[in-house]
């Protein structure tokens, strides 16, 4: 064994100097009955090689009380110190230290803090949100090689051991575990099917943990720690091309999870039976349980389309469907689904390095290549076009589904008991309807493979690469513009021009009537028809606005009329006496 370094002192636990109290207790308090027990089991040990021997043994002498001293012994070893300790355990391990979740939980929690009490070493991480926030080194503790290990085993066959640990997991995270391969081994291997035969272990490699309290094997090593809540990942300056060739460039954005559930999707015929005619529907909720088909969309994916269809069509498979149902929302708090923490850490890809990737990695990968593919069937113009007509909402929503239907989906087919295919708008009640339990796709897609669902995947404001382009888009946007604005002024301002000569002619044509009749009359004296020409022109003068318009030489001319015509203070107008 290796000698302890002299500047190493030997150090005793605080937990073991309550023990050796209680220990020096016992032993003063029954140093009589311990030594009449002690003498009577020696004399049975030493006896049996001397009768091998054949050497005389004598006779052993006990008190008549030795029955009652034995007991007393006993009962004080086991009830009075041992079952004390084992109930002090239970309590400690009872959601004391640890989450403990079950009784074979609190009896594992006991054995660590045992193990602990002892002096061993155990490996201790808690972790939220997948990461882990204890150091690192409580994780890679291993086990010291035996001496015996050390002389029967070489380097290569010695399977690494580690101390036995847990770990405390939050609700939003999960741990993946892999086994330590060694040399087979035929005695480990059916002890641990012994172990797993009676359920005292999980005998599963690699075991993948979900939130709560997880016990670590002395075989076992974290391999990776994984977040099940939201994770949103993007790159600025992301390069495409349009219709028209023009080199665009945005920032690019994936939000996407490995814990949330999707939203199932509800698939009907739309007019016909046909492969084709399988869309997403979409329902809105009337009065007394009726049911409006508000409209389809025909963007699932072809190979999604024929997995569906093939559930049930032919018509032979109309056993799968039951009661209309409305798929529930599943909300935003992660669920842990071992398939999909397991395709996710495993399932990996290389880049052109042939180096792996991680699976947070791989849905801004595919956003960007989706970005670049979609942005060919679209003009630039169409994507920046000042007047309201952009097609950026639309290429948003292709890039979006393009993920969608690349992740993880599930969905329930609706179809009308009597077989008729739904017609959009048509009015149902949910008694009528049929729907098949919510399925999800199985199709091999890249991200659906990795267990993530796709949250919301797009990008932002398009802008050119080269900035002369976008300036000469500008001008000629303005252009354009400024010479529409310039042709509604100009018909504006003919329309008013030509208002305002009706309006002349008109009111001219009102005056020369008046006039004519005042005129024309006979019957009135030159003072009296004077009086009324000049009533009638201040009728239709009265008005500001139109005095406003009339030029001064008429103001003058009227003025020299009215001095000439009418006496003074004889009427006249007000506003020429001002």
């Amino acid at each position: 064994m290796a000698r302890k370094k002299k500047n190493e002192k030997t150090q005793v636990r605080p937990a073991l100097i309550p023990v050796i109290i209680f220990l020096l207790y016992f032993l003063i308090t029954f140093r009589t009955e311990i030594r009449v027990v002690f003498g009577y089991w020696w004399w049975i040990l030493t006896a049996i090689p001397k009768v091998i021997l054949k050497i005389d043994i004598g006779i052993l002498s006990l008190p008549e009380n030795f029955a009652e001293i034995q007991r007393i012994i006993w009962f004080n070893i086991f009830n009075g110190f041992a079952g004390v300790f084992i109930l002090w355990l239970f309590l400690a391990a009872l959601q004391t230290l640890l989450p403990a979740a079950s009784l074979w939980d609190v009896v594992r929690t006991m054995l660590l803090v045992f193990r602990h009490f002892m002096g061993k070493n155990i490996r201790i991480a808690r972790v939220v949100g997948g990461q882990n926030i204890s150091p690192p080194e409580k994780l890679e503790r291993k086990k010291k090689k035996s001496l015996l290990m050390q002389w029967m085993l070489d380097d290569e066959d010695y399977k690494v051991r580690y101390e036995k640990g847990i770990i405390v997991q939050d609700s939003n995270s999960a741990v993946v575990l892999e086994e330590m391969s060694a040399a087979p081994d035929l005695l480990a291997i059916l002890f641990r099917k012994v172990l797993s035969y009676l359920w005292l272990i999980d005998d599963v490699t690699p075991r993948i943990c979900g939130p709560g309290l997880v016990f670590l094997h002395p075989w076992e090593r974290v391999h990776s720690f994984v977040d099940l809540r939201k994770q949103i990942r993007g790159e600025n300056g992301v390069v495409a091309a349009t219709a028209d060739g023009i080199g665009v460039q945005t920032y690019v954005f994936s939000v996407f999870s490995l814990g949330r559930v999707p939203r199932a999707l509800q698939l009907a015929f739309n007019r016909g039976n046909a492969e084709q005619d399988l869309q997403i529907v979409h329902f809105e909720k009337l009065k007394h349980g009726m049911l409006r088909v508000k409209d389809f969309q025909n963007d699932l994916a072809a190979d999604d389309r024929l997995e569906a269809y093939r559930q049930v069509w032919p018509p032979r498979r109309a056993s799968q469907f039951g009661k209309y149902f409305e798929p529930q929302d599943p909300g935003i708090r992660p669920v842990y689904d071992r398939r999909r923490i397991f395709g996710a850490v495993f399932a990996r890809a290389q880049d052109d390095e042939s180096e792996k990737m991680s699976w947070e990695e791989m849905p801004l990968i595919i956003t960007k290549d989706t970005f670049k593919e979609i942005a060919l069937q679209f003009n630039f113009d169409k994507l920046s076009n000042p007047d309201g007509n952009s097609k950026v909402g639309e290429f948003k929503r292709m890039v979006n589904t393009a993920i969608r239907n690349q992740c993880v989906l599930t969905y329930s087919v609706v179809v009308h008991r009597t077989g008729e295919p739904l017609k959009p708008g048509g009015i149902y009640h949910s008694g009528e309807l049929r729907a098949t339990p919510v399925t999800p796709f199985m199709t091999s897609k890249v991200l659906r493979d990795r267990g993530i669902m796709n949250i919301y995947s797009a990008f932002t404001m398009v802008t050119p690469l080269d900035e002369r382009i976008y300036r000469q888009r500008l001008d000629n946007w303005q252009a354009r513009l400024q010479r529409e604005i310039d042709l509604a002024v100009m018909s504006h301002e003919v329309e008013v021009r030509n208002i305002s000569s009706r309006a002349r002619i008109q009111a001219q044509e009102e005056i020369s009537a008046t006039l004519n009749a005042i005129l024309g009359d006979r019957d009135y004296s030159e003072e009296a028809m004077a009086l009324l020409l000049f009533q009638a022109l201040e009728e239709y003068i009265s008005n500001p606005e139109t005095r406003s318009r009339l030029p001064n030489e008429v103001f003058t001319l009227l003025r020299n009329v009215q001095d000439r015509i009418l006496p003074s203070g004889a009427g006249g107008f007000p506003f020429l006496r001002d």
